[in-house]
Order: structure tokens, then sequence, then C-alpha cells
């Protein structure tokens, strides 16, 4: 509902990667794989099952953390 698209909102504004259930009703579904607009252009990342989206958070975990600015940098770590 509202309270999703709220935190994909924000997830977006922050830089944060987003994955979609692509095969459940609601935002997931209607949001995976589309670019939401300019700021980024890593679309939503698209996943079938809940499985499918802990693989792809797995996956996410592994690439290199940079400074933020863009999802296509990685994640936000100012520590390292």
């Amino acid at each position: 509902g509202s309270g999703t698209l709220s935190e994909i909102a924000l997830a977006w504004q922050l830089g944060k990667p987003i994955i979609g259930l692509s095969d459940i009703d609601g935002w997931g579904e209607k949001l995976s794989g589309q670019v939401l607009d300019e700021r980024h252009n890593q679309p939503i990342i698209s996943a079938k099952t809940p499985d499918e989206a802990i693989q792809a958070a797995l996956k996410l975990l592994e690439q290199p953390r940079k400074e933020p600015g863009n999802i296509d940098s990685g994640w936000i770590n100012k520590s390292s």
C-alpha cells in the first residue's frame, strides 16, 4: 500500500538498491524493472519470489561499497 510506496521513495532518494517482488500484487509488481526518475539510472531489481529477492540482496552485499551519488555506485558507507 502507501507505506510500501513511501519506503520505496525514501530508499530511491537515498540511493539505496531496491528489490521488488514482481509476481506479487502491489507496488513491487508495478515498479519492478522500472527507473523511477532521472536521479538514478539503475532500475528497481525484479525478483519473482522471496527467495530470489534474498539471493539478489546477497549479491548486492558482495559488491564493493562506494560513496553516495547514484545507485550504480553502490551502498553508502562513509567509513571505507
